[in-house]
């Protein structure tokens, strides 16, 4: 277990995603801190195993297998919570798809190669080619599905006059680092937009509303994108962020930490953007 001040002792935090990369990340700093968790994730053999990890380090730990883009499914993915802990004290809303397929990993490498090479430049043909799958499904997981949990969570938190929700957006919704998926990068940005017109909203009733905004962080999928990439486009990479290396997901568990906490009492619609320094 994590050797952080119990700050959010006593809370029952739901945290979607929280099977694997940075949910789990966040999962395990807030049973750190002293935080009973409800798990959503689709994946039922992932939250199994993220579960019993927990437990074994001594949290109180509850799982749903919800499918974030349906309502119902969120709905009663809330229900059981409250049947479970009581009540929800705080939302992280951490599920989220990136695109890293064969076609995503192209499509960065292109935009990689057009901000890191010298000479004529053209345009990465992505949006012009983007189908109609591929941007609705982006944003039902990304942006719907942000929205059907925070719904949930605010029916309970507006009753109990109090709560803490943090939105997982990317540094994709406030740059251009993400030219190459502008599905992903409209969704994120339509978060950071949500979070601040909701925390106006809610904030007389003690909720306060914010969002993380990460650079780069060594989830799974991004990893394995950046291995299909090979070693001389990661360099390449690596020459954009400052900081010279990746985010970790715990770094990102800290920030969720403290915007869960009561020391975040009074940041409210902000966005705080982890990237070690790449400004694109």
């Amino acid at each position: 277990m994590l050797n952080v001040t119990k700050k959010i002792d006593g809370k029952v935090a739901v945290i979607t995603g929280g099977a694997s990369g940075i949910g789990l990340a966040i999962a395990q700093t807030f049973a750190a801190g002293g935080a009973a968790l409800a798990l959503f994730d689709r994946n039922a053999e992932a939250l199994a195993s993220a579960a019993a990890d927990l437990k074994d380090a001594g949290a109180r730990v509850m799982t749903a297998v919800v499918d974030v883009t349906d309502s119902a499914s969120v709905k009663q993915g809330f229900a059981d919570v409250v049947n479970t802990f009581g009540t929800v004290d705080i939302l992280v809303n951490s599920a989220g798809i990136i695109r890293m397929d064969e076609d995503g990993v192209r499509d960065r490498v292109k935009h990689l190669d057009m901000l890191t090479t010298p000479g004529p430049k053209q345009s990465l043909r992505v949006t012009s080619q983007m189908t109609d799958k591929e941007w609705l499904g982006n944003l039902d997981v990304n942006l719907n599905g942000t929205f059907y949990c925070l719904r949930e969570a605010l029916k309970i938190m507006e009753e109990n006059q109090s709560g803490r929700i943090i939105n997982m957006a990317s540094q994709a919704g406030i740059s251009a680092i993400a030219a190459h998926s502008p599905h992903y990068t409209a969704a994120k940005a339509a978060i950071v937009g949500l979070t601040k017109c909701v925390a106006h909203e809610v904030a007389p009733a003690g909720i306060t509303v914010n969002c993380i905004a990460p650079g780069y962080v060594t989830s799974p999928p991004f990893l394995k994108g950046v291995e299909r990439m090979g070693d001389e486009r990661r360099a390449r990479l690596m020459q954009i962020i400052p900081a010279g290396r990746f985010a970790a997901p715990e770094e990102i568990g800290a920030i969720a930490l403290f915007l869960a906490s009561d020391d975040a009492s009074y940041m409210i619609g902000q966005v705080v953007s982890p990237n070690g320094g790449v400004v694109i």
